[in-house]
């Protein structure tokens, strides 16, 4: 009986686990004209949740999510904002609203 509520344990402890499947070497270049940080209106402290949308403090701009990884997700934004191409997103820290740089869709 121990063996098997210590298994189960060490199955819950590593399903527990997190790490980000983004890399780095995905960011192809900087944004260009982005705000500091990226509004989150939804925002629970300490909840490791992405949200949507994201606000640009500066215009009002939204972008909305896409895809995550804790802590980073990739938004859409308006065509011709902060220098994303059609056929990327843009990536952004979840826990602080600043952005990482541009990513393939």
């Amino acid at each position: 009986m121990r063996s098997i509520i210590l298994v189960l344990f060490v199955l819950l402890v590593g399903c527990g686990t997190t790490s980000n499947s983004f890399n780095s070497q995905e960011v192809m270049r900087d944004a260009t004209d982005i705000p500091a940080y990226f509004e989150n209106p939804a925002a629970v402290p300490g909840e490791k949740v992405c949200k949507s949308p994201l606000i640009d403090p500066r215009d009002g701009t939204k972008i909305s999510f896409l895809r995550a990884s804790w802590p980073m997700a990739d938004y859409e934004v308006p065509k011709g904002k902060y220098g994303v191409g059609s056929s990327e997103l843009l990536r952004v820290n979840c826990e602080s609203g600043e952005v990482v740089g541009i990513v393939k869709r």
